[in-house]
C-alpha cells in the first residue's frame, strides 16, 4: 500500500527530531541551549524524546536548567523527562547551576540514584562543584560504603588534587582502609595518579596493611619509570619494613640512585655481581641510570676484588680493546651509526676522557665524557665538531640474544646527559642537532618515564624509527614499560607498525614483543587497543601459536574472544591445535635448524 503525504510527513518529522547534527546534538537538546522556545514547542508538538541525550550524554532537561530556562524546565518535567538521568548527568559533568535546580526539585539530600548517594556519585567523578553545594547544604561525608571505602577512596579515582585537598578540610581521615586493608594512597598509586600519590604522600598516608598489597603498589611504580616518585616513597620509608624485599629493591635502588638504600642493602650482602633483568649488573644499572656516585663505586669495588684475586696483574691490562678491522662489515645502515673499527682513530681521545677502566660498550669519546662527568671535555669536543649523533650499532646481528642491545650498543649522548640532569650539556647537545628520537628510543627501552617525558616535550616524534630500525614504542614493549607504552599509544602510538630486528630472537611487532617479554599486562591492553591479532612473527606464527605453544591459557582466551584466526597456520603448516602438543619443547626442528644457520640470513 502506497504511503499517504501525511504518513510521509510524519516519517519526516520523526527523522528529524531524533537526528543528531554535526556535533552531536539532538534538535530539543539545542534549542534548550540556545533557549528558542517556539522550535522548542515545536518539538514537543511531534513528539520529540525529552530524555534523548546527544552523543556526549548530555540531556535537554539538564541543559534548559544549566542555562537557566524556566518554561522548558517546567515544560520537560511535564513530558516525564527522567529527574534521576538529568541529577547524574548534571553531577558527572559537574555542572553547577542544574544540580542546583535538580537538587531544588529534589528536594532531598539523602536522595539515591541506583543505589548511590549524590555525595558518593560526586566524588566518583571529581565533581568538585557539585560536592562543594552539597557540602553548603549540609551533606554527610563520612559516608562508607560496604567495602569499607570512604568517599576519599573514591575520590582517589578521579586525579582530582583539589577534591582530596577539599575532602581533608572537611576533616576526612585518609588512615582510613577499605575491608581489604588498602589505603587512599594505593588507590592512587594503582591507576598511575602520582602528582595526587605525591600529595598522600606527603600527608603520610600508608599504601596497605598487607605487605603484598604494599609490595605490589611499590613495585607498580618503580616498573613505571617515574624515578622521582620512586625516590619519594623510598625517602619516606614505605620499604623499610618490608620482608624478603631485599632483591627487588637492590635492583630498582641502583637503577634510581637511591644511594642511602644500597647501603642498607650493602650490609645483609647485596652481590655486586649479580645480574638481573636483561643480565644488567649493579653497576650497569646504575650507569644506565645516570647514578654515577653509585656506579663508580661499585666499580671501584669490582676492580679491587679482581686485583686482589690477580696479584700480577699490570696496569697495561687495563685498556681499550678494539675489534680487527677485517671484522668490521662494510656496510652501515643508518648514516649516524659507524662501525667498531672507527673506535681506534679516538685512543688519544678515550685516555684524556677516561680516569680508570669504565668502558663495557663502544662508544664515541663524547659519549664517554659525559658519562663520566667531564662537562669541560664534553663542551671541547663539542666545539670541535664532535658528532652528536654517533652511535656504534653493527650492520650485523649480535650473536649473543640473551643481552639487552644497550648492553651491547650502549647509548646515545643526549640520553646520557639527560640522565645525569646535565641541562647545560642537554641545551648544547639540542642546538648541535640531537637526535630526539634515538634518545626517544633508549629512553623506552630503559624505562626511564621522566625522560620519555622530556624528549617528548621537546619535539620527538613518537612513530618514528629510531635505533635499531625499531619505534619507540617496540623499545618499550621490548622493555616490558607497560606506563610508557600506555603513554606513547595514548598519543597515537601505530601499533600494528612491523620493525627491524636487532637480535635473533626479536619479533617484529610490538605485540609479539609483549609477549616475548612476558608483559602480559602490555599484550591485553594494546589488544584493548585495537592491535590486530593475526599479525605474523616469526616463522609465519600469529601469537595465538606461540601462546598455545606455552600454554598461555589467559592469553589464548583473550586472543579467541577478540576474534584471531584459530586455523592460521605457520610457514611449515602448523596450526595453533598443533602448537598445543608443543607445549614445554624449547624449539621445534625448525627453529633448530633457523639457528643453526642464522648466519646465512639477512633482517629486513
Amino acid at each position: 500500500m502506497a504511503v499517504g503525504t501525511n504518513d510521509e510527513y510524519q516519517i519526516q518529522i520523526t527523522a528529524y527530531t531524533s537526528n543528531y547534527d554535526a556535533e552531536g546534538w539532538t534538535p530539543l537538546y539545542q534549542a534548550c541551549v540556545l533557549g528558542d522556545i517556539e522550535t522548542f514547542k515545536w518539538l514537543i508538538r511531534n513528539r520529540a524524546d525529552a530524555n534523548m541525550q546527544t552523543i556526549s550524554g548530555d540531556m535537554p532537561l539538564v541543559a534548559a536548567c544549566q542555562h537557566g530556562h524556566g518554561f522548558l524546565i517546567q515544560t520537560l518535567l511535564d513530558e516525564k523527562a527522567d529527574i534521576n538521568q538529568a541529577l547524574v548527568c548534571a553531577v558527572q559533568k559537574d555542572y553547577d547551576r542544574a544540580f542546583k535546580i535538580l537538587l531544588y526539585k529534589v528536594r532531598d539530600l539523602d536522595y539515591k540514584v541506583d543505589g548511590k548517594s549524590l555525595i558518593k556519585l560526586a566524588c566518583e567523578h571529581g565533581s568538585i562543584k557539585a560536592i562543594k553545594i552539597l557540602s553548603a547544604k549540609g551533606a554527610d561525608f563520612t559516608e562508607i560504603d560496604v567495602n569499607g571505602r570512604t568517599l576519599i577512596h573514591f575520590a582517589c579515582n578521579t586525579n582530582s588534587l583539589e577534591l582530596i585537598q577539599f575532602l581533608l578540610d572537611k576533616g576526612l581521615d585518609i588512615g582510613i582502609p577499605d575491608k581489604y586493608g588498602r589505603f587512599a594512597l594505593f588507590v592512587s598509586i594503582y591507576k598511575g595518579f602520582y602528582a595526587l600519590s605525591k600529595y598522600l604522600v606527603q600527608k603520610k598516608c600508608p599504601i596497605a596493611i598487607s605487605e603484598e598489597d604494599t609490595k605490589k603498589a611499590l613495585i607498580s611504580v618503580f616498573e613505571s619509570g617515574n624515578k622521582e616518585m620512586s625516590k619519594l616513597l623510598v625517602s619516606n620509608g614505605y620499604t623499610d619494613k618490608l620482608i624478603n624485599f631485599n632483591k627487588t629493591m637492590a635492583y630498582y635502588a641502583h637503577k634510581f640512585g637511591l644511594y642511602e638504600k644500597i647501603e642498607i642493602l650493602r650490609r645483609y650482602g647485596i652481590d655486586i655481581k649479580k645480574r638481573y633483568k636483561c643480565r644488567y649488573i649493579p653497576m650497569i644499572l646504575a650507569d644506565i641510570g645516570g647514578n654515577d656516585d653509585i656506579s663508580a663505586n661499585l666499580q671501584y669495588q669490582m676492580c679491587n676484588n679482581y686485583l686482589r684475586s690477580h696479584t700480577n696483574i699490570l696496569n697495561e691490562c687495563i685498556r681499550i680493546v678494539y675489534p680487527p678491522v677485517d671484522n668490521v662489515p662494510a656496510r652501515k645502515w643508518e648514516h649516524e651509526t659507524s662501525d667498531i673499527g672507527t673506535l681506534g682513530q679516538y685512543t688519544d681521545l678515550f685516555q684524556a676522557c677516561i680516569s680508570y677502566a669504565s668502558i663495557w660498550f663502544e662508544q664515541t669519546p663524547l659519549l664517554l665524557a659525559i658519562r663520566r662527568g667531564h662537562t669541560e671535555v664534553s663542551k671541547f669536543l663539542l666545539r670541535h665538531g664532535a658528532n652528536v649523533n654517533l652511535t656504534f650499532e653493527e650492520w650485523k646481528i649480535k650473536e649473543d640474544i640473551s643481552l639487552s642491545t644497550t648492553i651491547v650498543y650502549g647509548y646515545t649522548p643526549l640520553f646520557a646527559a639527560f640522565q645525569r640532569k646535565d641541562y647545560e650539556i642537554v641545551d648544547i647537545l639540542l642546538d648541535k642537532g640531537a637526535n630526539l628520537n634515538k634518545a626517544l628510543y633508549d629512553a623506552c627501552r630503559e624505562g626511564y618515564l621522566d625522560t620519555v617525558q622530556f624528549l617528548l616535550q621537546k619535539g620527538a616524534t613518537i612513530n618514528s624509527i629510531g635505533r635499531h630500525g625499531q619505534t619507540a614504542l617496540y623499545a618499550a614493549c621490548i622493555g616490558g614499560h607497560s606506563t610508557i607504552v600506555k603513554i606513547l599509544v595514548d598519543q597515537g602510538a601505530f601499533i600494528d607498525a612491523k620493525v627491524r630486528r636487532a637480535s635473533f630472537s626479536d619479533e617484529p611487532t610490538c605485540l609479539h614483543a609483549a609477549y616475548l617479554s612476558d608483559s602480559f599486562d602490555i599484550v591485553q591492553f594494546l589488544i584493548n587497543r585495537g592491535a590486530s591479532v593475526d599479525t605474523v612473527g616469526n616463522f609465519g606464527r600469529t601469537l595465538l601459536h606461540t601462546s598455545c605453544r606455552d600454554g598461555s591459557y589467559e592469553i589464548v582466551k583473550i586472543l579467541i574472544d577478540k576474534g584471531a584466526n584459530i586455523n592460521a597456520s605457520d610457514i611449515y603448516g602448523a596450526t595453533p591445535l598443533m602448537a598445543c602438543f608443543s607445549q614445554n619443547i624449547e624449539h621445534t626442528h625448525a627453529e633448530e635448524d633457523f639457528f643453526w644457520n642464522k648466519e646465512t640470513i639477512i633482517f629486513v
